[in-house]
Formats: structure tokens, C-alpha cells, sequence
């Protein structure tokens, strides 16, 4: 009996964390697909429209795809899953995706923007960086 207690006791935590571990994971490659459709969508112009991504850090964090720009309509919104938000440093994030091959992303101009995803206890992090071409550059899972 006293066995199975510590073997419960060390496997547990560990199962916890690697479900942790897994949901942060799987929500930053949603996040980074979320975002290369985006791009793929301005530089091909579809439907001849301006493209935005929002991404809301809030009482309920969410990224949104807008067709028309920042004003335009919401064409898809996701939020994060249950057990995930953005780290304090993701403030709300506007991005206009500037059409036609050679993809711009606005207001950022020749920085890089950091995208951070966190686990609800903060325990767990990643990041997604993207450049201002709308070029995902790193993630760190």
C-alpha cells in the first residue's frame, strides 16, 4: 500500500503537468496556423480585402480574424482554450496585414511582435514570434 502511495504521489504531478504541457502546446500551433491563414489570406488579396488579426488579452482571451481591416467584420473569432491564457506582456494586439505579395503588417513596421501563452497558473509559458512581413519566426514550446 505504502508503494502505491508514492508511486501516486510522484505520478500524478508529473501526469498534470504533461496535460498541461500538451493543451499549451497544441493552442500555440492553433495560434501560429491561426495566424500563417491570415498572412496566406492578405497576400493572395482574397476577396480584395484588407485583412486584421486582433488578439484580446481580457476576461476572456481571444484572437479574431476581420475582413476590412481593423473596423471591418469579425470573420473568425476562437478563443483560447480552458486552462490557457496570454501572458500579461500580450496587451490587446491590433495587426493590419497590408495585401499583395509582399505582406506588410501595420502599425509594426520593422519590429518583431511576441505573442505569449500561458497556463492558467502561469507555471507553463510559450511564445510565438512573428516578424513585420507576417513571417512566424519562432515559437517556443
Amino acid at each position: 500500500m505504502g508503494i502505491t502511495v508514492i508511486l501516486a504521489a510522484v505520478a500524478v504531478p508529473n501526469y498534470v503537468n504533461y496535460k498541461q504541457r500538451a493543451n499549451l502546446n497544441a493552442e500555440t500551433e492553433k495560434v501560429v496556423a491561426f495566424i500563417r491563414n491570415a498572412v496566406s489570406k492578405a497576400r493572395s488579396q482574397e476577396d480584395g480585402a484588407v485583412w486584421a488579426i486582433e488578439f484580446k488579452n481580457g476576461d476572456q482571451d481571444y484572437y479574431q480574424l476581420r475582413k476590412g481591416g481593423l473596423e471591418g467584420n469579425p470573420v473568425n473569432t476562437t478563443h483560447l482554450s480552458s486552462g490557457v491564457e496570454f501572458t500579461a506582456t500580450t496587451t490587446d494586439i491590433l495587426m493590419i496585414l497590408a495585401g499583395g505579395p509582399n505582406v506588410r503588417v501595420l502599425p509594426t513596421a520593422d519590429s518583431v511582435i511576441e505573442l505569449g501563452l500561458q497556463t492558467w497558473d502561469g507555471r507553463l509559458t510559450s511564445s510565438i514570434s512573428m516578424d513585420s512581413l507576417g513571417t512566424v519566426i519562432g515559437t517556443d514550446l
